[in-house]
């Protein structure tokens, strides 16, 4: 019992001189010849680009930058604007202060400040806080050049401050 499509599926069938040509193979395609790499490809370009984020979604720089360009700020501005914060002008008046009367337990009271302001500065509110989402926008820098000022500043007050009896006399 011979089924008749299946007599005529056998007796159409192409011989390799008249098949149609196949597609040039790629490597982006995976080697199949169907173009589907390309079109992955391009729509996760599609996708990468509507989830990057961009000066056009902002709203948080509104807050936390008012008046941003949208151009990044630079090392310099970005410690300028931190060295400006009240917090900041604060503990540098402390510092002087400290300085100036040449106490220990002032200078001690400045660097925990310091330390304070530069922990809360870097690790307060984890990756979904306002400051790393301005920071993900471009409207915040990196705060790298203000953690070495406030660095050397920490140091130079604790060297500046501590008592003569333990160093050696010249």
């Amino acid at each position: 019992m011979n089924h008749p499509t299946r007599q005529a599926a056998h007796r159409t069938t192409r011989t390799p001189e008249d098949a149609p040509p196949k597609p040039a193979r790629t490597p982006r395609d995976g080697g199949r010849g169907d173009a589907a790499g390309k079109r992955r490809t391009s729509s996760g370009l599609r996708v990468i680009a509507l989830i990057t984020p961009t000066p056009a979604w902002a709203d948080i720089c509104t807050t936390e930058r008012p008046g941003w360009d949208g151009t990044p700020p630079g090392l310099l501005a970005e410690t300028a604007t931190l060295f400006l914060t009240l917090p900041s002008a604060a503990l540098i008046f402390c510092t002087a202060l400290a300085l100036r009367l040449q106490s220990a337990w002032l200078g001690l009271l400045a660097t925990v400040g310091w330390s304070v302001l530069t922990f809360f500065l870097v690790f307060a509110g984890g990756p979904q806080s306002s400051r790393a989402q301005a920071t993900a926008e471009g409207c915040i820098g990196s705060p790298a050049l203000f953690i070495g000022l406030v660095t050397a500043i920490c140091i130079a007050t604790i060297l500046y401050t501590a008592p003569a009896e333990g160093r050696s006399k010249p």
